[in-house]
Order: C-alpha cells, then structure tokens, then sequence
C-alpha cells in the first residue's frame, strides 16, 4: 500500500480513470474526509463543505474539477465513511 498525507490506505475508488479516492485507517478520530490521488498528487477534501484540507501538488484548476466530481459522489463518499467507521 502506498503512503501519502495521512498514513495507509483503508477504502479506495475510482472517481474516474486518472484519480482514486480514499480514506487513511489511522484517521477515525477526524470527521469525515476524503483523499484524492492522482499520479504523485494527493489532496485532502473535508465533504461537508468541500472545502480543501491539504493539497500536495495539484494545480488549481485540477482542484475546481476534483471538487465537482465529490459534489456529485459526496452522500456515496460519506455513506462509505460511516460504514467503514461506524460513525
């Protein structure tokens, strides 16, 4: 498994064909988030407000794309969240 802003890898999906999002399994105690990677790009959206927590190389542009993509995942992402932490 790969590492990058918060630790190892827990849940992983595709949010197209370039970028996988996930969560980190030593991240429980922080609310609901979900991490993007693409290539060597890794950012850290919070998707009650798809605001940005951390961004580790994608232009900003590629940001706006990625946070349309969450908008329209964002109940599936959290149900996942939730399942997975039962919280």
């Amino acid at each position: 498994m790969r590492k990058g802003i918060g630790g190892t890898n827990l849940w992983r999906g595709r949010l197209n064909a370039d970028r996988a999002a996930f969560f980190y399994s030593n991240e429980r105690g922080e609310p609901p988030h979900i991490h993007v990677r693409s290539g060597d790009f890794e950012a850290k959206f919070w998707p009650h407000d798809l605001s940005v927590a951390a961004n580790a190389g994608f232009p900003a542009h590629e940001i706006g794309a990625i946070i349309r993509h969450l908008r329209s995942q964002r109940d599936l992402l959290e149900g996942k969240w939730h399942e997975h932490f039962g919280n």
